[in-house]
């Protein structure tokens, strides 16, 4: 009687430790859906939250209607991701067996792949929502990802060296976990400093761990991440099909160069974009569609510099020399379906712009220019519009005469090799500019044009760099209704930086686009 007690307990202790076990396999499964289940949320929110905005700034023609509903600064919204996943972590997390907060910080990191992915599309899934931000986005969430995982497998070598458990290492199922682990360390190395040096390397090395991560933690995942593997593969394959659909190959039969400048004029057929397109549209060029690589190298975006309304049957493009090079007479591909990086409200409401663009930069601000120049001489508006280029060398003034630009106040910096941007020299007198003109109108411009010659002519401004919070604010005060009035900066950051300051000192709206000095 008393043996038959003891095989009950026993047998009882057993079942009571299965089930438990059982319950703690799988007890972060949920965990898993509700991040998941937030990302879709957040999705739906922003989305939203854009389109609200959007018919706000519209009904009333002011850019503040509603404006903090729909602009949330990226330093938030990452941290918010990161709370959330504290928060997740912290609940119940049956501290008795580590594994198991362990193992839901590797979930979590899974969880969040679909996010990225969807982050990551060029352009951007919803017509509405800018891909150039959500790529911002995208390489956070990608770097929390990678994050947690690397905290994942530091997590259980910690786990196993204390147990005397390290032979568990080497299964297979394990051993998929630890070169997992291995290359998410070398993609914290190629963050910053591999992606400085050589952005191609960074790039390849970025889809080839991508890939990899995905199919793997698939293999290594216990209790399994079917859902969201399949959601992920489901994500890039619509990726990959859409740029194929989208991409043409091209041939770079013009190019335009000035010995001295380190600007290329690239000119192709203005035929492969779209019907109608607003300024600050763009074009990314890469490896010919038909290369066995084009879809692991990066392509390069490019801001058109042709208005839509400019009759030219060539689009026009600035480029500078940098690693990647186009070369006339090489193919490549060409994906054109991008809209303009501002929002449209922006071209029907905005009533004083002041652009300021740094080298290459001047891509977005020459195509800003021409479309209000166009609307104040063809449309009589009336809109206050200046126009500042900062350049290196005079040679570069080769891109304004040939392609017969009036208007820009030009400064040269050549022999200045300081930062951009140092308040010294921001602060030099206006009495010690060299100013001279720039260029005369061309024989073949139009009598309306002709009209504006004193309006709308260059001047250049010999090594010196502007004295911005002066002109800018100048500038902006012809203009009461700080909605509708403007700095539009383009160019490397300090410069992008410096104008947003004087922005939020004037009390006006800013838009910015980064581009290399």
């Amino acid at each position: 009687m008393t043996q038959i007690g003891s095989d009950s307990w026993e047998l009882n202790y057993v079942v009571q430790s299965v089930k438990r076990h059982s319950t703690l396999h799988k007890v972060n499964i949920k965990y898993g859906y509700i991040l998941f289940g937030l990302s879709c949320l957040f999705i739906i929110i922003r989305l939203s939250a854009l389109q609200f905005y959007n018919k706000s700034w519209k009904r009333s023609g002011r850019s503040t209607s509603n404006l903090r509903i729909s602009k949330l600064p990226l330093s938030i919204t990452v941290s918010l991701v990161v709370l959330t996943i504290a928060i997740l972590m912290v609940i119940k997390p049956h501290l008795e067996k580590i594994s198991v907060l362990i193992k839901r910080m590797g979930r979590l990191s899974y969880t969040l792949t679909p996010l990225t992915i969807f982050l990551a599309a060029e352009p951007s899934w919803f017509p509405i929502d800018n891909y150039l931000n959500t790529l911002q986005l995208h390489k956070w969430i990608s770097r929390i990802i990678v994050l947690l995982g690397v905290f994942h497998g530091i997590g259980f070598l910690i786990y196993y060296v204390v147990n005397n458990t390290l032979e568990k290492v080497l299964r297979p199922v394990n051993f998929i976990g630890v070169i997992i682990f291995i290359l998410g360390i070398i993609m914290m190395i190629f963050w910053k400093p591999i992606r400085n040096l050589n952005y191609k390397v960074f790039y390849v090395f970025h889809n080839i761990f991508f890939l990899t991560y995905i199919t793997l933690t698939y293999l290594h995942a216990r209790p399994g991440v079917g859902l969201f593997h399949f959601i992920s593969i489901g994500l890039l394959f619509a990726q990959y099909i859409r740029k194929y659909l989208y991409v043409k190959d091209i041939t770079i039969t013009e190019i335009i160069e000035n010995p001295g400048s380190d600007y290329k004029i690239i000119k192709f057929p203005k035929s492969l974009l779209p019907e109608s397109y607003l300024p600050g549209s763009h074009v990314r060029i890469g490896a010919s569609k038909w290369s066995p690589f084009f879809i692991m190298l990066p392509s390069h975006p490019y801001t058109v510099a042709t208005t839509f309304e400019n009759r030219d049957l060539l689009a026009t493009l600035i480029v500078k020399n940098t690693k990647f090079q186009l070369q006339p007479f090489e193919t490549y591909s060409i994906q054109t379906n991008f809209k303009s990086s501002i929002n449209e409200n922006f071209f029907s409401t905005a009533e004083n712009i002041v652009i300021v663009c740094g080298g290459s930069g001047i891509s977005l601000g020459l195509v800003l220019f021409e479309f209000f120049k166009r609307s104040i001489i063809a449309d009589g508006k009336d809109i206050k519009i200046k126009f500042i280029w900062i350049t290196k060398d005079e040679k570069d003034l080769f891109i304004l005469n040939d392609l017969n630009i009036q208007g820009v106040d030009v400064y040269i910096t050549n022999g200045i090799n300081e930062n951009i941007l140092e308040q010294d020299e921001i602060d030099m007198q206006e009495s010690e500019n060299s100013a001279v003109p720039l260029i005369e109108l061309s024989n073949n411009s139009s009598d309306s044009l002709n009209t504006y010659e004193t309006k709308f002519s260059n001047t250049a401004i010999l090594s010196k760099r502007p004295n911005l919070e002066d002109i800018l604010q100048k500038s902006l005060s012809k203009t009461l209704d700080y909605a509708n009035k403007w700095i539009v900066s383009c160019g490397p950051p300090s410069l992008n930086k410096r104008c947003e300051s004087i922005a939020t000192k004037e009390k006006c709206r800013f838009f910015s686009e980064e581009y290399s000095f």
